[in-house]
């Protein structure tokens, strides 16, 4: 699940975080690091269990609106299409879910906590298009009812106000993450077939990635003071100690992943770590970087220090 991309920018903070902290070893970085991969997944574990949620509140506001005294010919008769969409119920009856979940009782209930943003989510998602067209259906079929969820968690739920507050008042591992995260779920809906259980994405697609998180941050800290060095001679009329730390961080794990991974060409990884300097420094520090970045490649080549081909553009 955890993608080059996400892998890459977890590294980046914790190596800022252990620049930032006096009391921080390796070990402690690598620890954060790795609770940091936890947490992701958490956050998909509970986003995969959103989908019960808000299809017990569907259930439960189909069953009073039929209870009403004066209950209307629909609400005695209601569509049932959302209320057993059969992708909901294979999400239901997911053991891998319901197992994560009975193992990690922190996140658990976590939903049993925010009733409210429930309410509003499921309000959201009645009063939209895609809903009101999946309810004509007069029988949805098994890519029907995946359809209409894929539809709720990418043109619903992806930025939406009340997620986005609800995700950033309980867990700060989180707020950087929901978007993407929202993409592997949409990616578990989309791989979902009908006459198999559900099965869920692993936190690593396979062991190479999981090692390249550890190697990467290992590599970035135990070469830091060299790396700095590097960046500092590329800098002209320019004091190092002007440069932003996440500036820095950013160039000092570019450098780590050239060196330690001569598998990534020098451009995949130098484009990857200007997509970070977008992300989260200034306006200004993309094409710092990448002058940065390609100013020292070009003194590697010439020295014959990466072992791997090198195109500068």
């Amino acid at each position: 699940m955890l993608n080059r991309q996400l892998i890459r920018t977890k590294v980046v903070q914790n190596l800022y975080c252990y620049t930032q902290q006096t009391d921080w070893t390796e070990l402690t970085a690598q620890k954060e690091l790795v609770k940091s991969c936890a947490q992701t997944y958490d956050l998909y574990h509970v986003l995969l269990q959103l989908i019960n949620e808000i299809t017990q509140a569907a259930e439960i506001r189909t069953e009073n609106l039929k209870e009403k005294f004066f209950a209307s010919e629909e609400e005695k008769n209601p569509v049932l299409n959302f209320v057993q969409n059969k992708f909901a119920e294979k999400v239901f009856y997911c053991k891998e879910l319901a197992s994560y979940l009975q193992d990690n009782k922190d996140i658990h209930f976590f939903w049993s906590k925010h009733s409210e943003t429930i309410d509003d989510l499921y309000q959201q998602i009645r009063e939209s298009e895609q809903y009101a067209k999946y309810m004509s259906i007069k029988a949805p079929s098994f890519d029907d009812d995946k359809t209409i969820w894929r539809q709720i968690f990418s043109k619903i739920l992806n930025d939406n106000e009340f997620l986005n507050n609800c995700i950033e008042d309980s867990n700060l591992y989180w707020v950087s993450d929901l978007d993407i995260v929202i993409s592997f779920v949409i990616k578990t809906i989309k791989q979902c077939k009908s006459d198999t259980e559900l099965r869920l994405l692993p936190l690593y697609d396979n062991e190479i990635d999981h090692n390249f998180a550890s190697k990467l941050l290992s590599q970035s800290i135990k070469h830091f003071d060299e790396y700095k060095e590097m960046i500092e001679k590329s800098l002209i009329h320019w004091d190092i100690e002007r440069v932003a730390q996440i500036d820095l961080t950013i160039m000092q794990t570019a450098l780590a992943e050239m060196f330690a991974f001569p598998d990534i060409p020098i451009q995949v990884t130098i484009n990857e770590y200007i997509e970070l300097a977008k992300e989260y420094s200034t306006d200004q520090s993309p094409k710092f970087v990448n002058g940065i970045l390609d100013e020292i490649v070009k003194q590697l080549k010439k020295d014959n220090r990466l072992l791997k081909a090198v195109i500068i553009k």
